[in-house]
């Protein structure tokens, strides 16, 4: 199991850490900061036949590992307490994005 910390500032979507490792089969689950009044709705980018979803304040997503050096990069889409959407991390570069590495 691994933990992304996820948070919303200034109308920004990040996330800590940028790396998550993952050795076999788990959970990724991802965790609102402490009295967010906002909540996690997607992570995008992921292969279609990885289940997620959310489990009351956090969202889970399962990685199968189906092979080993396979690296997912992805972003994380919240809503807002006015029900607007977010995207991010904003200004993620391609050369370090957020990534799901199964090793």
């Amino acid at each position: 199991m691994a933990n992304v910390n996820v948070q919303f500032t200034n109308n920004q979507v990040s996330v800590s850490p940028l790396q998550t490792k993952m050795q076999g089969p788990g959970a990724i689950t991802f965790h609102p900061a402490p009295g967010a009044t906002w909540s996690i709705t997607s992570v995008n980018g992921l292969p279609a036949d990885w289940q997620q979803g959310a489990n009351g304040n956090v969202y889970v997503v399962q990685d199968p590992h189906t092979g080993p050096n396979q690296n997912y990069t992805y972003t994380v889409t919240i809503t807002d307490a006015q029900g607007n959407t977010h995207t991010g991390p904003s200004g993620a570069t391609a050369t370090d994005p957020p990534m799901i590495m199964n090793a």
